[in-house]
């Protein structure tokens, strides 16, 4: 068994690439059939479980089964959760600044500049052939599966599954607003009041400049900003948490308040002093999905945005 599957006597036991399942009494509820029971138990998507059942990944002993089968209590079902996967990209000799590794979860400290999956076919230089290099050296054979993004010019936290199971988990707790991920940025100004929280509505898609936009029709966002740090009048260090996961979100709620990140090109941040969005995914916050225990995964910030913070400190741009 592996570590931090088990969450009960036998209920989780790892079999190479099986997890057999033991079901209890208190997991089933009346007229439960098996994808019930996975979707609840194991927080796999509907499209995960019907692909399993195609291709024959959920067992009884040694027989096939449907997702539609009933089931009863005490039964075992064996649940291919770990086959061995083509990577999805090549894998490439990139470096990795790794923070956190376990048997689930990769957890890096992206740099600017880098995609994190390629955007079409044939594409070198992501995070993510980094990643699959990573799992060909230590011997997983896995698709590289990112948990969340970063756009290519933010650095900081993010996480990658080691598997669809870990991926389907953490995922959940994504989903479920689970998950505290505070940013840093360097803005354009200093926000008024120095503690506060953004409710913009976002538009569904970017335009054609690919912007997106406040829109009164659109989802509804929000984050939570608080300064750390004023360099005069001119700009601020502050604390960012998305408590909504929208596209671009606290560039343009920072952009809407008056208060463009630094560098930002896309909403109007000041061209001078560093070459990208000086915007740093400083940290993560949730509990691990197997161990159940609290995890906080920081990143610092990187050189170019210490060098212009000294730049504004001394006042020289």
């Amino acid at each position: 068994m592996a570590e931090g599957e088990s969450q009960g006597k036998d209920k989780f036991t790892r079999d190479e690439r099986w997890l057999v399942v033991r079901i209890e009494e208190e997991d089933l509820r009346e007229g439960d059939r098996l994808d019930d029971v996975l979707r609840r138990v194991l927080h796999l998507s509907g499209r995960q479980i019907q692909r399993l059942a195609r291709s024959g990944g959920l067992r009884r002993g040694r027989a096939r089964i449907p997702s539609t089968l009933r089931i009863r209590p005490g039964e075992e079902i064996a649940v291919r959760l770990f086959p061995f996967e083509d990577y999805g990209v090549d894998p490439e000799a990139l470096f990795l600044q790794i923070l956190h590794e376990d048997e689930h979860y990769l957890v890096l400290d992206k740099p600017s500049g880098i995609l994190v999956h390629p955007i079409r076919p044939g594409m070198r230089g992501t995070l993510a052939a980094a990643v699959a290099h990573h799992f060909a050296t230590i011997g997983l054979r896995s698709r590289v599966r990112p948990v969340h993004r970063l756009d290519r010019d933010t650095s900081g936290v993010i996480v990658f599954a080691k598997h669809a199971w870990a991926h389907a988990r953490l995922d959940a707790l994504f989903r479920a607003g689970a998950v505290r991920k505070t940013y840093l940025a360097v803005v354009a100004g200093v926000p008024e009041p120095p503690e506060r929280t953004v409710e913009l509505p976002l538009s569904r898609r970017p335009g054609r400049d690919g912007r997106i936009s406040v829109d009164a029709d659109g989802l509804f966002a929000r984050t939570y900003i608080r300064v750390r740090e004023v360099f005069g009048e001119r700009a601020a260090l502050v604390e960012a948490v998305p408590e909504t996961g929208r596209t671009h979100q606290i560039r343009v709620h920072l952009s809407a308040s008056g208060h463009p990140v630094w560098g930002d090109r896309l909403y109007g941040g000041p061209r001078v002093g560093i070459s990208r969005q000086a915007l740093h995914a400083e940290a993560l916050e949730f509990l691990h999905p197997f161990t159940g225990e609290p995890k906080v995964f920081r990143a610092p910030l990187p050189e170019d945005i210490l060098r212009l913070m000294e730049l504004l400190r001394s006042g020289t741009v």
